[in-house]
This record gives structure tokens, sequence and C-alpha cells, in this order.
């Protein structure tokens, strides 16, 4: 009976020694101090590479921040932040869009949680709202928490607009740029067993996502 005892209260010392660590890493975890990790993209053209970054946001859960590194002919960098990555991790499907009368060339990123557009011209990411999935339009992300949402208002000659925004910036309406009829796969930018890389489609065919959020 004792050896069954003291059996019990070494597990139970072990586990109240596993919790207090448990604690202390949680307590002392930093986001602000996580390292980003870098994979590069490369694309079509005079494009260069694209680099996607993500850190660690949790000590527990899978959250990251992420963002994408822009760099210009003559070496200017420009960070565009992404959307937070809330649960899981990374696989995103990557798309290029070919030139336009209306935009310069530019690249889908496509998850669970929405779909992201990066402009090369204007060295910014926005993020695509589905109205009743007939309607589309794209908003400007400055900020990795920005939200989306639309409201209706009455003009003066009686007729409703429909106001569309990403967090505090209005947002365009690119219904007619047939944007989804132009897409060329890249490949998948692919974290969910280490480590994140990027997957071209000379490697492997597209996987689909079925997206939450839309």
């Amino acid at each position: 009976m004792k050896k069954i005892l003291l059996i019990v209260v070494c597990l139970v010392a072990i586990v109240v020694i596993f919790i207090l660590r448990e604690i202390k890493r949680i307590e002392s975890f930093d986001a602000e101090k996580q390292p980003w990790i870098e994979v590069s993209v490369p694309l079509p053209e005079r494009y260069g590479d694209l680099k996607f970054l993500r850190r660690r946001l949790h000590p527990l859960m899978a959250e990251y921040s992420r963002k994408v590194l822009l760099v210009s002919q003559v070496g200017e960098q420009v960070d565009c932040m992404l959307p937070v990555n809330v649960g899981g991790r990374t696989l995103i499907n990557l798309y290029w869009i070919d030139q336009m009368n209306d935009f310069d060339p530019l690249l889908l990123m496509r998850d669970r949680w929405g779909e992201y557009l990066v402009d090369f011209a204007k060295r910014e990411t926005l993020r695509l709202v589905r109205v009743k999935d007939e309607r589309i339009f794209a908003g400007r992300i400055d900020n990795e928490s920005n939200g989306v949402g639309w409201e209706t208002g009455t003009l003066k000659d009686g007729t409703q607009k429909l106001y569309v925004h990403v967090g505090h910036n209005a947002a365009k309406e690119i219904t007619g740029y047939q944007i989804y009829e132009r897409l060329q796969y890249l490949g998948r930018l692919d974290g969910r067993s280490s480590p994140l890389r990027f997957v071209s489609a000379s490697e492997a065919p597209e996987e689909k996502i079925k997206m939450i959020l839309r």
C-alpha cells in the first residue's frame, strides 16, 4: 500500500511541476519577440520572389501573425499585413492573375478564412468581401485585426447604395473584373507539418480549401 501511495505522490508531483512550468512559459510568452518564419514564393515574369512571413501569437494555440514582404526593383522593401490566422496551421493556395486594362498583375491568396489580393503596383494587400455571393469588393488591409462589414444607404434620388469596408477603409467593387476567370494556380504555402514551405504547382496538384468565411 505504501509503495502505491509513493508512486501516486510522485506522479502528482511530476504533474504539478509540469503545470507550473507551462504556467511560467505562458506568462513569459511575448508575441512581439517571436521570430518571423520566412518562405519565398517564385512569381512569373519580372516580379521575382514574394516573401511570406508568419510568427506565433499564442504559446499553446496555433495562431499566427502573417504578412508579405514586397521588394521593388530598386530594392525598397514594404511589409503588407494579412489577417491573423486564428486557428489551424498554415494552408494557403496562391493564384496569379494576369494584367488587365483595369489593373496590373495581382496575386490571390486563399485560406479557410478568406481571400486576399497582393497588389504589386500599389504595394498593398487587400481583403476580398463577398456580399450575398453576388458582388465582390476589395478593401486595403492596414491592420492584421481589420474586420469587414457593409451597410446600405439611400441616395438623394432614392436609390440604394451598398457601402463595404475593411477596417476603416472603404472597399471598391470589383465584381466586373472577372478575376476568378483569370486565376493561374502557382502552388500553396503549407505549414501543417514542419517546416513551413512552398509547394509549387509542378510538385503537387491544387488542393481544394473549404472556406469558412467568404
